[in-house]
């Protein structure tokens, strides 16, 4: 790593929805007004979460209201084919 003048990842416009993944789990919550979502993954358990005691949320997914970044957090690992809600639904500044 070089030192720069400037953080290259820095968020200088504060954005509506900000994503985030990686780590299998899934949660949305609302940050200062920014809606926050840790995105899950369509992967069950792998070997490596095993054996790292790492529990997955797979299948489930945020589906944002652009009109008024309402969230609703759907899951699709049921055996219905459709999705259920699993948990109310986030409003910002609400």
């Amino acid at each position: 790593m070089a030192p720069l003048e400037r953080d290259l990842l820095t968020i200088e416009e504060v954005p509506d929805i900000f994503v985030s993944g990686h780590v299998h789990r899934f949660e949305v919550e609302v940050y200062r007004g920014v809606v926050v979502v840790q995105a899950s993954a369509w992967q069950g358990q792998t070997e490596y979460q095993i054996m790292r005691n790492i529990q997955p949320q797979p299948a489930r997914a945020a589906l944002v209201g652009l009109h008024d970044l309402s969230v609703r957090a759907l899951d699709f690992s049921g055996k219905q084919p459709r999705a259920r809600l699993i948990k109310p639904p986030v409003k910002v500044g609400g």
